[in-house]
């Protein structure tokens, strides 16, 4: 659903990472507090959570994906 493509910056996308895990981490102290106050946790908020988790694994894996390995950047040395 996500990845970083030709002409796409890795650093945008690693801030687009960077902002979404900012937002998630959010979203889990809410819920955190929520839960102690005996508030009602939905299915809906945790579906948001994978949902989050899984767009930042999506960016941070494309960009890893297209970043040259290090073998091959000590065997062009």
């Amino acid at each position: 659903m996500l990845q970083v493509v030709a002409g796409i910056e890795s650093r945008d996308a690693i801030q687009k990472a960077r902002t979404l895990a900012s937002g998630l981490g959010q979203i889990c102290r809410h819920m955190h507090d929520s839960l102690n106050y005996g508030e009602m946790v939905y299915c809906d908020g945790m579906e948001t959570l994978e949902f989050v988790a899984d767009s930042i694994s999506a960016l941070l894996w494309s960009v890893q994906k297209g970043l040259p390995s290090e073998v091959a950047e000590r065997e062009q040395a």
